[in-house]
């Protein structure tokens, strides 16, 4: 009976903290992960074999999330490239990084940030701290380095003629330059590089998948994608939730890296018109200023069959364009919750097996001590 007992107790033991990890992991605070499907995206396509390069504040390589996707970039925070850029100078860039291409750790249902592309490469660029000064040099070391996608979490209320050139460049060169469009209050318009035509200009929406209040409008917003509470990792070893178009354009520039991985064929802007046509219609019927062309739907990137595109520079052109129709209200739309069940049911059903077959063996025992004792 004692022996009965122990097998009971660490049988209890053993589930109750199976539990308890599984309730405190980081990686269960990422709802993004529902809400993009990333389960199914990354059945597809992980984004194996495509160079992220982030203009952002450096990042930290040595973070668990990170470790083996950072490569060595450079930092142009004197506005010449020195260094690696593997220092971050708030955190910033770090976050950025994981939300691109952080793979977690840990084993089982892991633990840590589970990135948009995990197995994209991230090439730093240090350009101070949320600097724009040096976007132009950025851009052009990005594409002569090797970057098929550039990520930028930063912008300006104007233009330059060295920025208007190094975005030609980079377009020209089959290079995706990701943007974002600013957070207001304090953007009143739509950032550059954002607004330049053939760069792929991101805004933010809020957990239920409507413009998030931050995000800024305007007739060049092409793409929106989650900016509320976006878990992710910093500097510092530890976690964050970060809010703001800055995650938007992480999450559309691994979106971007996961499309070219699965479609290695493609051109940059036809990977850019991909996105575009596949995204969910939200806001007036087609492009708008609020919500461009949609919102991000990844797994439609990856899977639907997309007209052919032969523009070179498809967005702030192209006026409207058929798309398919939203059916319910987004990220808490039908589709999110059939997947999260799909993504649960069987440790529920196991765990539901478990705690039967613990009250049928306490019933058993209780009745057996009765008639021993009776």
């Amino acid at each position: 009976m004692k022996f009965i007992r122990g097998i009971l107790v660490v049988v209890i033991l053993v589930f109750g903290s199976h539990v308890s990890v599984s309730m405190d992991s980081v990686r269960r605070q990422e709802w993004i992960i529902a809400a993009l499907r990333l389960s199914t995206a990354h059945k597809i396509s992980k984004g194996a074999g495509i160079t992220v390069a982030l203009i952002d504040t450096g990042v930290s390589a040595t973070n668990a999330d990170l470790t083996g996707n950072i490569l060595s970039g450079t930092d142009l925070s004197r506005g010449v490239p020195e260094g690696d850029g593997l220092s971050d100078v708030d955190g910033h860039g770090t976050a950025m990084a994981s939300i691109i291409a952080g793979h977690g750790h840990g084993h089982g249902d892991g633990d840590g940030v589970l990135g948009i592309a995990p197995n994209a490469k991230i090439l730093p660029i240090r350009n101070g701290e949320h600097n724009s000064v040096y976007l132009a040099i950025a851009i052009d070391w990005a594409v002569q380095n090797g970057a098929r996608v550039i990520s930028i979490s930063t912008g300006q209320g104007g233009t330059d003629s060295g920025l208007v050139a190094a975005v030609k460049r980079a377009i020209a060169a089959d290079v995706v330059v990701v943007a974002a469009v600013g957070d207001q209050p304090r953007d009143k318009q739509v950032l550059f590089p954002a607004a330049l035509p053939g760069v792929l200009a991101v805004g933010g929406t809020d957990r239920q998948g409507n413009r998030a209040t931050l995000s800024v409008v305007g007739p060049e917003v092409l793409i929106l994608a989650p900016a509320i509470d976006i878990v992710s990792d910093s500097y510092n070893g530890e976690y964050v939730n970060v809010s703001g178009t800055s995650a938007s354009t992480a999450i559309v520039a691994g979106a971007a890296a996961l499309v070219m991985s699965r479609f290695p064929k493609l051109s940059a802007s036809q990977v850019i018109r991909r996105l575009e046509l596949t995204a969910l219609d939200k806001g007036s019927k087609g492009r708008d200023s609020s919500y461009g062309y949609g919102l991000l739907d990844i797994e439609a990137a990856l899977t639907v069959d997309a007209p052919s595109v032969t523009i070179s520079m498809p967005s702030s052109n192209v006026q409207s364009t058929p798309k398919r129709n939203y059916p319910s209200n987004t990220i808490a739309s039908t589709e999110m919750v059939r997947q999260m069940a799909n993504d649960n049911l069987l440790p529920m059903m196991t765990e539901l097996l478990v705690a039967l077959a613990l009250l049928v063996i306490g019933i058993t025992l209780f009745r057996l001590k009765r008639l021993r004792d009776s």
